[in-house]
């Protein structure tokens, strides 16, 4: 049975512009639970890292004579018109292989799928791990697909059968399969120059903000064994010598003693790498007495979803925290140097420009280090989602739904008005004298160094790369 591993080459103005193109973890996951059940012949393609399109990727899996064909990417909703390109494309040449996806989009839009796209053999509802080992296991033994949990596929009369939910997964019992990655020197960060790894200790989220659906895909919050979560980063470390960890963990620190144990399990290593993961700004609070303790177990930035410097907006989307919060968050995090990386939710149809400057002067008050505006993006499986009318979507094309494009009809002020006030406070807040003095006044050089590297690769892709394609008048209305 030979298996392949793609990630599609989905790209867009995001995280890979400071991190790269991430190693794949999803894929990875489903590799070592593979490996771990006795399947040897696997291969990973990532076709992002590598920026192959999808002509070369299916000429590939074709020379490999694949048998089943996992296909991911960590934007589900935004690459999915890329990853149903390359199956497509994979089935034309490889008309008896076996094509599966998967992802948060794939679990609640499956029907659509599976009518829509007859080369689609078979998607995956919630976790891979455990799913990818009973399905190959089906197929190897020509046993029946009834008894895979979470499988959508297709029977005999081409009915689209539903199976039985999985349930959540021990993370314990799973790990990634990382020798599957060839070449590490493919997975180094621009921003802070040193080989990165995505991992994860948790998965899960015990609030439910309305404008995300991970708290209800990943069910319940749980976490990884503490010296096995560490163990897996002392590996990457020793073995391959990576020292960045980007946590993919949408809540880690839900636990406080759990977080706690973790944090001074890492710093009694001693491994010398550095961690940039998610954060709630009130547990930030909580642990205001314990942030010494994350910088000397490493944490170097901090990811805070302050979401919106508006607390209505805050309440609107069910965050449960409050601006003064984020205020203090920020402050508490330079206090103890540790980067402060702040999102932001925008374009909401009722935005003005009104509201806009009252939210940019306050966040300018509050003064992170970097700053990223996400747009509102109505997935259906979420709250938020789910009461917005279709006919408030101006792009129905998924391609565009990546937080970058403006997907909802706004009433008070046009798109191009939006774009251009966006990156125009961006420019001015990132390159002002304030933001200079304070990175001339870092204490950590790591730190340093990583910023400098982020504001002019901002510089690079967010104002050059944009500033070319804009017409005259645009570039006049920038300027004014």
């Amino acid at each position: 049975m030979k298996i392949a591993l793609v990630n599609v080459n989905f790209r867009t103005s995001g995280a890979e512009q400071l991190l790269g193109y991430m190693t794949p973890l999803p894929l990875l996951l489903i590799g070592g639970a593979l490996i771990k059940s006795g399947y040897k012949n696997i291969q990973l393609f990532d076709a992002a890292n590598k920026n192959y399109d999808n002509d070369r990727v299916a000429k590939l899996i074709d020379e490999g004579d694949f048998n089943i064909i996992f296909i991911s990417n960590m934007a589900s909703t935004a690459s999915l018109p890329l990853v149903l390109d390359l199956a497509f494309k994979i089935k034309e040449r490889c008309r008896f292989s076996k094509i599966v996806i998967g992802g948060v989009h794939s679990t609640y839009h499956y029907e659509e799928i599976m009518n829509d796209c007859d080369y689609v053999d078979f998607i995956c509802r919630g976790e891979g791990e455990s799913f990818c080992v009973h399905l190959v296991d089906a197929i190897s033994n020509n046993s029946s697909l009834s008894d895979v949990p979470g499988l959508v596929w297709r029977d005999g009369d081409g009915l689209i059968i539903k199976n039985n939910d999985s349930d959540p997964i021990n993370l314990n019992e799973y790990s990634a399969g990382w020798d599957l990655i060839e070449d590490w020197d493919c997975y180094v960060s621009p921003m802070t120059r040193e080989r990165a790894a995505v991992v994860q200790f948790s998965r899960g989220c015990p609030f439910s903000c309305s404008f995300c659906g991970q708290w209800d895909f990943w069910k319940v919050w749980r976490h990884k064994n503490l010296n096995l979560f560490v163990d897996e980063i002392e590996y990457l470390k020793n073995k391959y010598n990576v020292t960045c960890f980007v946590l993919a963990d949408e809540n880690p620190q839900s636990n406080s003693e759990i977080w706690y144990s973790l944090l001074e399990e890492i710093k009694e290593r001693a491994l010398g790498v550095h961690l940039i993961l998610n954060l709630r700004v009130s547990d930030i609070i909580r642990d205001k007495d314990y942030l010494p303790l994350y910088k000397s177990a490493g944490i170097s930035m901090v990811d805070l979803g302050v979401e919106s410097a508006s607390q209505k907006r805050l309440d609107f989307l069910n965050k449960k925290t409050t601006i003064d919060q984020n205020k203090e968050a920020i402050s508490l995090l330079r206090a103890n140097d540790i980067v402060s990386i702040v999102q932001t939710i925008i374009g909401f149809s009722d935005e003005s420009i009104e509201g806009l400057e009252a939210s940019f002067r306050l966040l300018e008050s509050w003064k992170p280090d970097i700053l990223h505006f996400y747009h509102a993006t109505p997935f259906r499986w979420t709250d938020y989602g789910k009461k917005i009318d279709n006919n408030l979507i101006i792009q129905n094309d998924y391609r565009y739904w990546d937080y970058k494009h403006q997907i909802l009809k706004l009433n008070n002020i046009s798109n191009e008005t939006l774009s251009l006030f966006l990156a125009k406070f961006l420019f001015e807040y990132h390159f002002s004298s304030s933001s200079f003095y304070r990175l001339a006044e870092m204490n950590d050089r790591y730190n340093q160094g990583a910023l400098i590297n982020a504001y002019f690769l901002n510089y690079k892709y967010n104002y050059i790369e944009k500033f070319k394609k804009l017409t005259p008048s645009q570039r006049q209305k920038l300027k004014t």
